[in-house]
């Protein structure tokens, strides 16, 4: 049976925290701290004329190694829906009007695998009240998998009037796992036991594309880029 994305989503995500269960300690202890994290997606340099900002979910594993550097391997999941091309016109080169389809659809899913090297600053750590906020700046790499789904335009190559709008093209779906990166900064502040509050900011470069729909002013995104700004609980 064919896996849908959502399946793999969680397949993904299950693998994760089952390997760091596996991690746990028989006591109960652990050698890193777990972090759960929340924010938006926003996206940049081509890939906003295609999609505006979206919910991102993320999970992390925090391994430290001294008081200055953390390995953290994180996942995220996210989801781009109603692409600008749905409410975009072509122009029919038959009467040279302008035309939308009014079935068109465009999402993209997106997962990845990051693993990446935190650096702590805490000599430049800044009190509020009775919390130090400790600044960092991190670089990572990893795997990021996306799907891209286009389907319901009407196919522009018509050559009578008049135009049929449910004469449409055969569905795109583009499925890639890319190889990228990124860098980031943030701060951490300390709040009870060992939970900590986390505000990070990640700019996400990857060796991916999304192909070009001229008639619809739409280019070719290479590679894809985007900004992440999340928040979050580690414990």
């Amino acid at each position: 049976m064919k896996q849908t994305s959502e399946n793999k989503t969680t397949s993904r995500s299950t693998t994760f925290i089952f390997l760091i269960l596996i991690l746990t300690r028989a006591d109960g202890t652990r050698p890193y701290d777990f972090s759960i994290t929340a924010g938006a997606a926003l996206p940049m340099m081509g890939l906003n004329e295609w999609y505006s900002p979206t919910a991102q979910l993320g999970i992390q594993a925090v391994f430290t190694r001294d008081e200055s550097h953390q390995i953290v391997v994180e996942v995220h999941t996210l989801r781009f829906n109603h692409g600008t091309i749905e409410d975009r016109e072509f122009r029919w080169l038959v009467d040279y009007q302008l035309y939308k389809s009014p079935q068109a659809a465009a999402q993209m899913i997106w997962n990845d695998f990051i693993v990446k090297n935190r650096v702590l600053l805490p000599g430049r750590a800044v009190s509020f009240g009775e919390k130090r906020w400790t600044p960092f700046w991190s670089f990572g790499a990893g795997f990021y998998n996306y799907v891209h789904r286009v389907s319901g335009l009407v196919y522009p190559g018509q050559p009578r009037t008049p135009l049929d709008t449910e004469f449409v093209m055969d569905p795109v779906s583009d499925r890639r796992v890319a190889w990228g990166g990124n860098l980031g900064a943030g701060v951490n502040v300390p709040l009870a036991g060992r939970f900590e509050a986390l505000l990070t900011a990640d700019y996400h470069m990857t060796i991916g594309y999304l192909r070009s729909f001229e008639e619809w002013g739409l280019n070719e995104v290479v590679p894809i880029q985007f900004l992440s700004i999340n928040i979050g609980v580690t414990f």
